[in-house]
């Protein structure tokens, strides 16, 4: 599956085969399924936006996110010591 669209297209399509072969009357629901969907993909899509324009900003006021490295130079220097020992 490429995405949580695609699986969610496909068990609806898997829904309306059955659906048509035992309640031709409950077509009705297709496009409420479809709506649901479609405003789970725009909730997506939103959130995705929001997400990289905080990290544009970001970006745009010289910083970098994520944690903070744990090698600092001491322990660099040290493990450089201790691969020459042990060489």
């Amino acid at each position: 599956m490429k995405s949580i669209t695609s699986l969610i297209i496909l068990i609806f399509d898997f829904f309306e085969f059955i659906l048509a072969l035992c309640h031709p009357t409950l077509s009705f629901l297709f496009p409420i399924v479809n709506l649901t969907v479609t405003l789970a993909e725009f909730e997506n899509a939103v959130i995705r936006e929001r997400a990289n324009s905080r990290i544009k900003a970001t970006r745009a006021r010289c910083r970098v996110g994520g944690y903070p490295t744990k090698l600092n130079p001491k322990i660099i220097a040290k493990a450089k010591a201790v691969t020459k020992i042990y060489k």
